[in-house]
């Protein structure tokens, strides 16, 4: 709380966050030797609302009323957010202003596509981590292996039939396809 007159100083953020282990505000078992989180809280800016209010009626004789300090009000509402988190969930959006944009999204993503930035990073990473790359393509095709067949045997009957119907009967070398065996 301040009074008119008291000017209340805010550190930077990076002064603001609080250690991994910090377990403030039990600062006595505190593992940090020099801890220096000295961010208020919710609750701590509640309590010392209530102890200046009472300190100011005592001392005056009337009622503190609440100015329009903005430095405080700010810290407050920061204070009250960081641990009342709202979720929203901006999945709807996301899906309409990606439809409503796709030209725009894809023109922007083409132009600004390096091709030899992105081979020298697949090759990076396809040198730290050849086990999982070969995993990695393993499951893709035992994953598909059903499906090409499928897909294969489709070209090869529409293809036949094709011949049939033209009339024209031409000599193929025979389609050895994975996981089945050739008549001849």
């Amino acid at each position: 709380m301040s009074f008119p007159g008291n000017k209340k100083r805010f550190c930077s953020l990076e002064e603001m966050k609080k250690p991994k282990s910090c377990c403030y505000p039990n600062c006595f078992e505190c593992p940090y030797s020099d801890c220096r989180y000295s961010r208020l809280e919710a609750e701590d800016y509640t309590e010392t609302n209530q102890r200046d209010y009472f300190l100011y009626e005592d001392s005056t004789g009337r009622k503190y009323h609440k100015g329009t300090d903005k430095e405080y009000r700010n810290a407050r509402q920061v204070a009250y957010r960081r641990n009342k988190r709202v979720y929203h969930d901006r999945s709807d959006y996301s899906r309409k202003y990606y439809q409503d944009h796709a030209d725009e999204i894809k023109s922007h993503m083409r132009e600004n596509y390096d091709t030899r930035k992105n081979t020298k990073k697949c090759r990076k990473y396809a040198k730290k981590n050849p086990e999982k790359r070969r995993e990695y393509y393993r499951q893709y095709y035992e994953k598909n292996r059903e499906k090409k067949i499928q897909q294969a045997l489709k070209r090869y009957y529409a293809q036949k039939s094709e011949e049939r119907e033209n009339g024209s009967v031409q000599k193929h070398t025979p389609v050895i396809l994975a996981g089945h065996k050739s008549d001849g």
